[in-house]
C-alpha cells in the first residue's frame, strides 16, 4: 500500500534545518546557537530511516534501473569566486573539466563556470514499468541560485520532487495497465 508518492527523497545541505543531530559539535555548531546533540530527534530520525529501509528490504523485488546525466549552465553561480581561484583552479578550465568535452557555454561568467553543472538522475521502475523511486544530484546552493531565476525559492529541490510526484501521478503513459497509481489533488 505504499505509493510512489512516499518514496521520493530530496536529500540536500540546509543552513536553516534542524540541527543537534551529530553528536558533533562542528555539525550541530553551524546550525544552531546552542551546542550538543538534541537526542530525542536524532532517534526519532534513526528509528524512521531504520523502518523505512524494514519495509524496503520487505518489499523487494526485481526492478530495472537506469542512469541519465545532463550539463545545467549557468543555473548557479559561485559566491566565493576569489577563494575558487585561491584554490588554484581556473573556471574556465574546472568548467572544461566538468563538462567532459562537450561545449562549454561562451556566455557564462566566471561565477556560473566555477560551479559542477552535471545533473545525475537514477530511476527504478518495476518490470512492469511503474516507477519505484528516483534519486537526482545537482550542485546547486540556494543561496547561489542567480537573481533570473527568482520565481525559485532555497526551497527547489523540494518543488522538483513535488513536479516530479504530480507528473507521475497524472501522466497514464507512465505507469503499465492495471498499476496503482494516486492521485495528486
Amino acid at each position: 500500500g505504499l505509493g510512489v508518492d512516499r518514496i521520493f527523497f530530496a536529500g540536500i545541505h540546509t543552513h536553516s534545518g534542524p540541527g543537534h543531530i551529530y553528536g558533533n559539535t562542528l555539525y550541530d555548531g553551524m546550525s544552531a546557537k546552542e551546542r550538543g546533540l538534541d537526542r530525542t530527534t536524532a532517534i526519532f530520525l534513526i528509528e524512521g530511516i531504520a523502518s523505512a529501509i524494514r519495509d524496503a528490504v520487505r518489499e523487494l523485488r526485481p526492478a530495472r534501473v537506469g542512469h541519465g546525466s545532463s550539463l545545467l549552465w549557468g543555473y548557479s553561480t559561485n559566491r566565493s569566486l576569489r577563494a575558487f581561484k585561491n584554490d588554484g583552479v581556473a573556471p574556465a578550465r574546472f568548467a572544461a573539466t566538468m563538462a567532459g568535452g562537450a561545449p562549454v557555454p561562451a556566455s557564462l561568467s566566471e561565477e556560473n563556470l566555477a560551479v559542477d553543472p552535471r545533473l545525475q538522475v537514477i530511476w527504478a521502475e518495476d518490470l512492469d514499468g511503474a516507477p519505484i523511486g528516483a534519486f537526482a544530484t545537482f550542485a546547486a546552493h540556494g543561496t547561489a541560485i542567480p537573481a533570473r531565476h527568482a520565481t525559485l525559492s532555497s526551497d527547489w529541490p523540494g518543488y522538483a520532487v513535488r513536479a516530479a510526484q504530480d507528473r507521475l501521478a497524472r501522466d497514464a503513459s507512465l505507469w503499465p495497465k492495471g498499476a496503482r497509481r494516486r492521485r495528486v489533488p
